[in-house]
């Protein structure tokens, strides 16, 4: 049996609103040019490819590993954040980590 994902690691990738605009120099500069997408996965280790991750969260010790978002953020606010856009997905890992304990 493989070992329960631990980790929820985020990355944000800056995408043009239109594509178009990326003809226009300097486009993403203007944040009305710009969003963000933002991609999670959950691990049970974090690899050498997690190091240009955003944000990585030790879901078993509670504690940020990694945060290359804002100094003042908190593990609590954090995963507030996360749960609840991806709250089946976080139960199913700290359901599999309270089996492991």
């Amino acid at each position: 049996m493989p070992a329960p994902a631990r980790y929820l690691i985020c990355h944000y990738y800056l995408v043009p609103v239109r594509p178009s605009i990326t003809q226009v120099p300097n486009w993403q500069s203007k944040p009305e040019n710009v969003r963000y997408d933002e991609q999670i996965t959950f691990d049970f280790k974090i690899r050498t490819a997690d190091n240009s991750a955003n944000l990585i969260l030790d879901l078993k010790e509670k504690e940020i590993v990694t945060n290359k978002l804002d100094p003042k953020l908190t593990y609590e606010q954090a995963y507030d954040y996360f749960y609840k856009a991806y709250k089946s997905h976080i139960d199913q890992v700290v359901a599999g980590l309270n089996q492991e304990s």
